[in-house]
């Protein structure tokens, strides 16, 4: 009989363990309140933020959609308060349904709250357990006017701006996903940045330049961010115009790599970035074209990428600031290379360029 009852117990405790797993745990979606992105701009009040929450509409169906205007696709709630997790607290005071952050697209920060509040609002969505990082956090002036802006292309629940920075089409990697900008706020030798976006109207948006947080956070010039993006071997799917002899062409397509390496010498550090890049012709292109044309872009539009590369090298040493994270690569070489502040950051510093740039021999105008 104890036998028995010592069987039965285990039989009894699995079934309790299988029960309090898998599955049975989830909560269905109707009853949570999905947020799909949050805006945060300062108030005239010290340390108090405004938190604008944006929710797709759950009433949507499929056979309602169709005649639902995008303004109703989406609703936002505003509140204020000293923290995100405090905004959050206040969110939920406010739901009949459980807050689900799993699903966040979008964190846009205002540029005019200080680098301290970034970092606090950064490292509470990292330590709350509550938020997956892949969200892409961005800069802008007006954040809840920004995460508010429904494009006409835009269905609940996507997030135009998330789908947007995600494109394969973007001739630049942006950076600003949140669990790399979460590290590099954590992590000594880079200053973190992100992109840079402004509304347009009332439907849709421009990216802009980086707004990199360090020190004064700034933005950099077009020119700069895009030189950055070549240092950095992150252009994807660029395009420029040139002007040689035969005249004006422009070349797109535009991808390749940026192959560093570091030279610590003491208190001094030589840079080799050696940038290969390749492109199209897409306009202006005569159907025969001699090897000579060829050598000519190939120049220019080398030219330009160092004329680039040249900006991002001027505006880092002029702010004091490194999104390319090179100190920190240093570090990871050489612990003793010491690591400045502001002005000091890149003293002792230099950097040698090498640019080389292929015009492919593809596309229905070659």
């Amino acid at each position: 009989m104890a036998g028995g009852r010592r069987i039965a117990g285990v039989l009894l405790l699995a079934l309790l363990l299988v029960g309090a797993g898998g599955c049975w745990d989830q909560i269905p979606v109707e009853w949570r309140a999905v947020v799909t992105a949050i805006g945060v701009d300062p108030t005239r009040d010290p340390g108090i933020e405004r938190y604008t929450f944006i929710f797709p509409n759950i009433s949507l169906t499929t056979s309602t959609l169709p005649t639902t205007p995008t303004s109703q696709e989406f609703y936002s709630i505003v509140v204020r308060a000293p923290s995100l997790m405090m905004a959050l607290r206040a969110l939920q005071a406010r739901q009949s349904r459980i807050l689900y952050l799993g699903q966040l697209r979008i964190l846009a920060l205002s540029t005019r709250l200080p680098q301290s509040v970034w970092r606090r609002i950064l490292s509470a969505a990292a330590d709350s357990g509550r938020f997956v990082l892949t969200f892409w956090a961005v800069a802008t002036p007006a954040a809840g006017d920004l995460v508010r802006l429904i494009s006409p292309t835009q269905i609940a629940p996507e997030v135009a701006l998330y789908r947007a920075l995600n494109s394969l089409c973007q001739p630049i990697i942006w950076p600003g996903r949140g669990w790399k900008l979460w590290v590099d706020t954590v992590t000594p030798g880079i200053s973190p940045a992100v992109a840079d976006v402004v509304p347009v109207g009332s439907d849709s948006f421009h990216l802009g330049p980086l707004y990199v947080l360090s020190g004064n956070p700034r933005l950099w010039s077009p020119g700069a961010t895009r030189g950055w993006a070549y240092l950095t071997g992150q252009v994807r799917w660029e395009s420029m115009r040139v002007h040689i002899a035969q005249g004006r062409f422009t070349l797109s397509f535009i991808r390749g790599a940026a192959n560093l390496s570091f030279q610590p010498r003491g208190s001094s550090v030589l840079v080799d970035d050696h940038l290969s890049y390749a492109g199209t012709i897409t306009t202006n292109a005569p159907m025969a074209h001699s090897e000579a044309m060829n050598d000519a872009l190939e120049r220019a539009a080398a030219g330009k990428i160092r004329q680039a590369a040249d900006a991002a090298w001027r505006m880092a040493l002029a702010t004091g600031t490194d999104p390319m994270g090179w100190h920190r690569d240093v570090r990871w070489m050489d612990s003793r290379v010491p690591i400045g502040q502001g002005k000091s950051l890149w003293s002792g510093w230099s950097l040698s360029l090498h640019v080389h740039f292929k015009v492919r021999d593809e596309g229905a105008l070659e």
